[in-house]
This record gives structure tokens, C-alpha cells and sequence, in this order.
């Protein structure tokens, strides 16, 4: 896996690109759903794994209180978590307030199609991007549609019927 510090680190032309973005704070079980199909489409469409995540972790930009954010891996834990999947690529974005404020469809528009052309973007059902949080599969799935890349959506996981995932709803 080669890491790429966004905006420092040259990007390279990317060979059919299959992207998933996300922070996978604690590399769960769902996580591992989406990076798993994220390496077998990339292999089908004869292309390359970009995992996209965040430093520092959005909520300690975005929320930042009077107390440290409860992360369960630092960045060099998720490195070394990653680094034992088939990934090819993770793409580190310093994450900051004026990333934060970006509308999710300048996100998708200058920030995913520019930077990165994907063939398919994966993402989990309960993915939330640009200001506010407001970007969502729905809308990932309509550029989908008018811009030539293919989009999959990554259903709940579940274990004995709780909902896996690395905050507490």
C-alpha cells in the first residue's frame, strides 16, 4: 500500500481508480465489507484500491469541545491496520475548516471527479460529506448516473442484530 499525503505528495494517474472515502476510526467489520469489495471491483475493472480518510479526524475539526476527541486508533494504528489489506493506494487529506465547508457538490465535482476520475466510488449507507454533512449516497448515486463512474452502496452490517459501526448512535 502506498501512502499519499494529499495536497504535499504528487497524485499519480491513476489506473481505473476505485475509491471509498471515510475516517475507519477502528477497523470494524463493516470497514473491512467496503475495503474487501473496494479491492475485488478494483481487480475486475483491471484497476487500483484508494482508500480516501481525513488527519486530523474531521470531528476534532468540526466539534472540537473542551475535551480530545475519543479516536480508537491513532494514525499510525490505521496505517498499520490497513497496511494488511490488498489496498494500493491511501489517500490522506488534511482535514480542515475550510475542506469542512466545501458544498458536497464542489466535494464531488473538484475534489473526487477532479482529483481522482474514479470508475466507482464504494461507500457505507450512512456515508455524509461536504458542509454540514449534507452529501449522501443519494447524491453520490445521482453523479453516478451523469458522470460515468459506477456507484455501490454498502448495506448496515449487523452482528447478533446490533449495528456495527465505530460511534454509538
Amino acid at each position: 500500500m502506498r501512502i499519499i499525503y494529499y495536497g504535499q505528495d504528487p497524485l499519480p494517474a491513476f489506473k481505473n481508480p476505485v475509491l471509498t472515502v471515510g475516517t475507519f476510526d477502528g477497523l470494524h467489520l463493516a470497514h473491512k465489507k467496503i475495503i474487501t469489495q473496494l479491492c475485488q471491483s478494483a481487480s475486475l475493472l483491471n484497476g487500483e484500491s484508494i482508500l480516501i480518510s481525513f488527519y486530523p479526524h474531521p470531528r476534532t475539526v468540526l466539534d472540537p469541545g473542551d475535551l480530545p476527541v475519543a479516536l480508537l486508533n491513532t494514525l499510525e494504528e490505521k496505517i498499520q491496520l490497513l497496511n494488511g489489506t490488498a489496498l494500493d493506494y491511501l489517500v490522506l487529506v488534511d482535514f480542515d475548516y475550510s475542506f469542512a465547508q466545501m458544498l458536497p457538490e464542489d466535494y464531488i465535482e473538484n475534489f473526487l471527479l477532479k482529483n481522482f476520475t474514479p470508475k466507482k466510488i464504494i461507500a457505507g449507507y450512512d456515508h455524509r460529506f461536504g458542509k454540514d454533512g449534507k452529501g449522501d449516497c443519494q447524491l453520490l448515486r445521482s453523479y453516478a448516473a451523469n458522470h460515468y463512474f459506477e456507484f455501490d452502496e454498502i448495506k448496515a452490517q449487523y452482528v447478533q442484530e446490533s449495528k456495527v459501526s465505530s460511534t454509538k448512535n
